[in-house]
């Protein structure tokens, strides 16, 4: 069951090599945060990776949990930037 909202449930992974971690690599560790409903390699209109990869819990809850527990980690002898993959509404615009 699907519970928050996709901008508390998608998460971006950045400074990842899809040439060593692959998308089951991602799967497996995010999983262990919870229920996953996708897990992706980011890439252009051609095909080329990003250098990102876009994961979507099925809860709100694991994706705030991935974030603590995997913000500034290693793998694969780089440290992983995680946080939200789309920006929050906060109903304070200014403009």
């Amino acid at each position: 069951m699907v519970q928050g909202t996709l901008a508390q449930r998608k998460i971006k992974v950045r400074n990842i090599d899809a040439r060593v971690v692959t998308v089951q690599d991602l799967k497996k560790l995010f999983g262990k945060c919870g229920p996953l409903i996708n897990a992706t390699f980011d890439t252009n209109e051609f095909g080329s990776f990003l250098g990102t990869a876009t994961v979507i819990y099925q809860r709100a809850s694991s994706a705030t949990r991935s974030i603590k527990d995997y913000n500034m980690a290693q793998i694969d002898n780089r440290t992983m930037k995680v946080d939200y993959a789309m920006v929050q509404q906060t109903g304070n615009n200014q403009g």
